[in-house]
C-alpha cells in the first residue's frame, strides 16, 4: 500500500534503513532507493523514484532515521482516510509561514506557539532530544509547513504538485516549497503517532540561503499563509525583521563578493515586502558584510 523513496548515498545506512521499515511499517509496501552520490538535487532523486511507485501512497523520507513507533503505516494510512483533502503529512511544520526567506519553523508570536512537531533529534556529541509540541492536544495538526526528514501523501497529490527539480538543483528548500505550494489546494498535518528519530541535523548556510530566496521568490504571491486564527498578517510582518537579521548573519559568515551581497540582501528585504529595512540592521549588514 505504500512506497518509501528515499534519496541515498550510504550503502550502511540504507540497509539499516530498509531492515527497520520491514519491522516497524505493519502493511504492505515497497523502497525505492535513487542511489544519488550528489549527482542530482533531491527533487530531481524523489521525482525519479514517485514515477517508479506502485502504490497509491508515497513516503519520502531521508535514509538516516530510524522508526520507532510500530504499525506507523496503517496510521497514516488511517490519517489520510479522515479527511478527502489531506495534502502532506509530517512530522514537524508550523501553523504559518511569513514572506522572509527562512526554513519551515517559525518562533513564538505573542505566546502563541506556532510549531507543531513529534521527532526524537540525535545530536553528534551530546543525547537525542524527543521534539514533542501539540499545544492543542490534536491527533493531528493543520499546518502550512513540513520539514523534509519525513514527508508522506497520497500519489495524485505529488502528481498535481510535484518537486521543482528544475529550479532547486540542490539540498535545500525543496519541502518547504512543495509543501507551501500543496497548502492551496490541500490540507497538510503534522501527525503525532509516528515517531521516528533523525542522526543528523540540517545545516543552514549561504547555500541555504540562495535555495531558499528562489522558493520565497516563486510563492511570493501566496505568503503569509496563516492557519491559526490567534495570529495575524501583521504579526507576521513584525517578525520578518528578526529572521532578516540572522540571515544577515549567514552573510557575514559567507564568502560572497561585496556586489553579490548586496544582491542578496536587496532580495531578501524585497522578498517580505520591506524595502528598506531598519536602521540598526541596515547598519549591521554596511559593518558585519561591507565594511567588515
Amino acid at each position: 500500500m505504500i512506497s518509501i523513496i528515499t534519496s541515498s548515498y550510504r550503502k550502511e545506512y540504507f540497509s539499516l534503513l530498509k531492515e527497520n521499515i520491514a519491522e516497524t511499517i505493519g502493511t504492505e509496501h515497497e523502497i525505492i532507493r535513487v542511489y544519488n552520490p550528489a549527482k542530482m538535487g533531491i527533487s530531481e532523486a524523489y521525482n525519479t523514484g514517485a514515477k517508479k511507485s506502485r502504490y497509491p501512497y508515497l513516503c519520502f523520507v531521508h535514509e538516516d532515521v530510524k522508526f520507532i513507533s510500530k504499525n506507523w503505516g496503517q496510521n497514516l494510512i488511517t490519517h489520510f482516510s479522515t479527511d478527502p483533502k489531506c495534502g502532506v503529512l509530517g512530522l514537524a511544520g508550523s501553523v504559518c509561514k511569513n514572506r522572509m526567506a527562512t526554513s519551515w519553523w517559525q518562533p513564538v508570536i505573542n505566546g502563541t506557539e506556532t510549531k507543531r512537531t513529534n521527532y526524537i533529534q540525535g545530536f553528534p556529541n551530546r543525547t537525542s532530544k524527543h521534539f514533542l509540541l501539540n499545544p492543542l492536544q490534536e491527533d493531528k495538526s493543520l499546518v502550512v509547513s513540513l520539514d523534509g526528514v519525513f514527508m508522506a501523501m497520497k500519489k495524485d497529490v505529488w502528481e498535481k504538485v510535484l518537486f521543482d527539480e528544475k529550479l532547486l538543483k540542490g539540498f535545500h528548500a525543496y519541502d518547504l516549497d512543495f509543501t507551501i505550494r500543496s497548502s492551496k489546494n490541500f490540507n497538510n498535518y503534522v501527525v503525532y503517532d509516528i515517531l521516528l528519530e533523525h542522526y543528523s541535523e540540517g545545516v543552514n548556510d549561504l547555500n541555504w540561503l540562495k535555495q531558499n530566496l528562489l522558493i520565497h521568490k516563486k510563492n511570493k504571491g501566496r505568503l503569509p499563509i496563516i492557519k491559526c486564527n490567534s495570529i495575524d498578517k501583521e504579526q507576521l510582518r513584525k517578525i520578518d525583521e528578526s529572521f532578516l537579521e540572522g540571515n544577515i548573519g549567514l552573510l557575514a559568515k559567507g564568502k560572497e563578493s561585496k556586489k553579490e551581497a548586496i544582491k542578496i540582501f536587496l532580495q531578501l528585504i524585497g522578498s517580505c515586502g520591506l524595502y528598506v529595512p531598519n536602521i540598526p540592521l541596515l547598519k549591521k549588514f554596511l559593518k558585519t558584510v561591507i565594511f567588515n
